[in-house]
Parts: C-alpha cells; sequence; structure tokens
C-alpha cells in the first residue's frame, strides 16, 4: 500500500493544508450554509462518492472515511452540537496561528472562514469569540501577548471592512489582486484565455473563496480592467445601503439577488410597493368524499341540454306517430278495394 495515498485529495479534492479537515471540508460545504437540506444533498453526494471507490485500489481507506462524513453530517445537522464545534474550531485555528508566530494573509484565515463569506453577521460572531478568546490568552499566558496582539490588530481590521463600503472595498481589493497573480503564475497572464469555470473550481478548493460568490469573482477576474473590482464589490456593497451591521436586526446582506450570478446583495433603499392587481376569488378546494354544488354555469348548461333532449324525443314520438299513422291508412284503403272488385 502507499503510504503517501491521501483519500481527502484525490477522492474530496480537499487541499493538503487542510489536515485534520473540519467537518465543512468533509461536506463540502461553506461555514455559514445554514439550509439543512443543502448540507443533508451535500452528505449524500460526498458519501456516493466514497463509495464508488470501495473495490478500487485503496478500498481499505473508504469505511473510515465514511464514517468521518457520516459524522460530520450529525454533527452540523443539530444546531446545538454545531455551534459547540464552530466555537472549538475556532479555539483550535487561534491556537495554531499564535504557536505558528506569522501573520496571516487575512482576517478570514484567522477565524477560518471562507472569505467573500456573504454572511457578515456570522462573520461578526466569529470575530467577537475570536477577541475573547484572545483577550483570555493574554490575561494567562504573557508569552503569547505579541502574536495574540497582531492578531488582534487584524481582527480589528476585518470588522472595520464589513462595517462601511468604502472600507470593506480597501480591505477586499488587495485580496482580489492577490487570487489574481496566483491564478496568473500557472494559467498565463490573459485573462481571457482563462476557463471561467475551472477558475470558480479553483478559487472554492485552492482558495477558500465562498462557494456562492466564486462563480461572480471568476467572471470578474476574466474581465479584469481599472475599476473591475471596485465594481464587483460595490454590486455586493451599494453605497446606499451602509449600515452599522454590529446594531441587532436583520442580516445586512438579506436583499436582493445579482442576476444571472445568484449571489446575495445588500439591501436596497424601500420602496413604495405597487398596488396588485384585482384576482377573482380562488374559491376553496373541495373535500374529497363531500357533495360538491355545481356552478351556475354548468346548472345553465344542463338545463339547456334537459330541454333540447325533452324537444328531441317529442319530435322524434311524433314522427314515430305520423308513420304508423301513413301506414294504417294505406293497409285500409288496399283492403278497400280489394272487397270493391270481388265478383258476384
Amino acid at each position: 500500500m502507499n503510504s503517501q495515498f491521501d483519500p481527502y485529495r484525490a477522492w474530496l479534492q480537499i487541499p493538503p493544508d487542510r489536515r485534520p479537515p473540519s467537518y465543512y471540508d468533509l461536506l463540502g460545504v461553506a461555514e455559514d450554509e445554514s439550509d439543512p437540506r443543502r448540507i443533508e444533498e451535500a452528505a449524500t453526494e460526498r458519501l456516493a462518492r466514497v463509495r464508488a471507490r470501495a473495490l478500487g485500489d485503496w478500498g481499505e481507506h473508504v469505511t473510515p472515511l465514511l464514517n468521518e462524513i457520516s459524522q460530520a453530517l450529525d454533527c452540523l445537522s443539530r444546531p446545538a452540537s454545531r455551534n459547540a464545534y464552530d466555537e472549538k474550531r475556532l479555539q483550535h485555528t487561534l491556537d495554531r496561528w499564535l504557536e505558528a508566530g506569522r501573520w496571516p494573509a487575512d482576517f478570514y484565515e484567522i477565524v477560518d472562514a471562507c472569505r467573500f463569506t456573504p454572511d457578515r453577521q456570522y462573520l461578526l460572531r466569529a470575530a467577537r469569540s475570536a477577541r475573547q478568546y484572545l483577550a483570555d490568552r493574554l490575561g494567562r499566558d504573557g508569552t503569547a501577548e505579541p502574536s495574540a496582539s497582531e492578531l488582534l490588530i487584524e481582527l480589528e481590521a476585518g470588522e472595520q471592512a464589513l462595517g462601511a463600503p468604502g472600507v470593506y472595498r480597501q480591505y477586499h481589493v488587495p485580496i482580489l489582486g492577490r487570487l489574481f497573480d496566483e491564478y496568473a503564475q500557472g494559467h498565463g497572464n490573459d485573462p481571457a484565455l482563462w476557463d471561467a469555470a475551472d477558475l470558480a473550481s479553483w478559487l472554492v478548493r485552492e482558495k477558500r473563496v465562498h462557494p456562492g460568490r466564486s462563480g461572480a469573482i471568476a467572471r470578474g477576474m476574466c474581465a479584469w480592467g481599472a475599476d473591475a473590482a471596485d465594481r464587483l464589490l460595490g454590486e455586493w456593497f451599494p453605497d446606499a445601503a451602509a449600515e452599522d451591521p454590529r446594531q441587532p436586526g436583520p442580516a445586512p446582506f438579506e436583499g436582493e439577488r445579482l442576476e444571472g450570478a445568484g449571489l446575495p446583495v445588500g439591501p436596497t433603499p424601500p420602496r413604495p410597493r405597487p398596488r396588485p392587481p384585482r384576482l377573482p376569488p380562488v374559491l376553496p378546494p373541495p373535500v374529497v368524499g363531500a357533495p360538491t354544488e355545481p356552478a351556475p354555469e354548468a346548472t345553465l348548461h344542463r338545463s339547456r341540454r334537459s330541454v333540447w333532449a325533452v324537444l328531441v324525443l317529442v319530435l322524434f314520438a311524433g314522427a314515430v306517430a305520423l308513420a304508423l299513422g301513413l301506414a294504417a291508412s294505406r293497409s285500409h284503403r288496399s283492403d278497400s278495394a280489394d272487397v270493391t272488385m270481388e265478383p258476384w
């Protein structure tokens, strides 16, 4: 057996730097995915993909991986266990950053979330939990102070970026630039020759970009220009929707969807809704087994059909009677003629 074989990479396309993989990596869903149906569908697809390898060369890896995927589905399907798992995973990620002693690339790496995650409330909750944990570490472990202070600075920058449109653009344009340069290193500097679907898959798989936004980012990178990044970010965070997401209320990114991209964007200012047209009243569906009252139109049609049926029967009876009368009259005349012609 090849000890270098990696079923996570070969079968689930999880990058090597994601070891051990999180439950979200195992199912292939984003950390802010809240639809239980989508989580279950993702787990079903992953389980089927792994089961198909049972008779292959690396069949001994199938059962352990199936158990991991099933465990991930069980945890993420229950809110209480999922919240506890998210808290523990965040603390483990922060511990790794403190031990590594290096500066993270961006705020998303600190909270271990996909870049350009649309749910800002999710990111802000993760940032608050991270700041609280780092503050506790600073209080009990003086050796972690330099690294923790740097992480706190980056967390503050990320929170500020989530609070205002201009800061959001300023913070994310360098991220888009880094993604553009890294992809260009292996695929050439001409975006017109790039494949948008391959680029979107690379963004999700290799660079931890939110699946719901990878398509729009890929299209923006393929049409890169002087204002491409600003225009792309402006669609997600319009100036008219500037509001402080730290205040309680609905999630700031709940609103209309970007046409053709399937991406949630910021809420638009309230507009007066047009008066809906008057529609005919909708009758309740008939109860099975219960007698139904016919509609007036149906009753009228039935009455007309009944009248026509009676008229037809009357005419038919009259025609029959007339025919019988004529036949009887002819028979009587014939008998009379026979009697007068007999000789004496």
